[in-house]
């Protein structure tokens, strides 16, 4: 399926070396990007583009997670997708924005919010909009029209440095009994 939908292309397999799509890698490049995104395979096309075009990706799989990780991270852009379980991107994006309201959550207000989702009525876009989303991308993805939604609301600066610590995985737990062997 990622075949099908360019995977090739993003990377590099098709013809060569990855070309930036328009010129547009200079605006992008270094921007931190939440993903937002259920499906895996859906997640990885995106991630594949997402770097391919010099942006950082961090993933999110539901709306909780996006609130909970916007919260601790100063990102450049979330890519939303609307249809999710245990909280869906309308009531992300407006979780989000509430959080503009709180001391020193006027970074909220602004953050640019783009659904990325396979609803593609007006009126989709348009609960989209009243949510709080600066933009709607439908699925499946033309990375043309997502790097365009992106390129008109993302301005990372090129030489900024991320102050975010570096994300360790958590160690595994392992049973009491083999701890104690491992100490023999």
């Amino acid at each position: 399926m990622l075949s099908v939908l360019g995977r090739g292309r993003l990377l590099g397999k098709d013809k060569g070396p990855i070309a930036p799509s328009s010129g547009r890698q200079g605006n992008l490049a270094g921007a931190l990007i939440l993903l937002v995104e259920d499906n895996d395979i859906n997640r990885e096309f995106a991630c594949e583009l997402l770097r391919s075009e010099g942006m950082e990706v961090d993933e999110a799989v539901n709306g909780q997670d996006a609130v909970d990780k916007v919260r601790q991270h100063a990102y450049d852009a979330v890519l939303m997708d609307i249809q999710m379980p245990v909280m869906d991107g309308l009531e992300a994006a407006c979780a989000i924005r509430a959080l503009a309201e709180a001391p020193g959550g006027k970074r909220f207000a602004s953050l640019p919010i783009i659904a990325m989702t396979a609803l593609a009525m007006a009126h989709d876009a348009e609960k989209s909009r009243e949510a709080g989303m600066n933009d709607h991308v439908t699925k499946p993805v033309v990375p043309e029209q997502l790097m365009a939604a992106l390129g008109k609301c993302v301005h990372a600066p090129k030489d900024r440095a991320r102050t975010r610590p570096p994300v360790t995985p958590a160690l595994p737990e392992f049973p009491a009994d083999l701890l104690a062997l491992a100490s023999i």
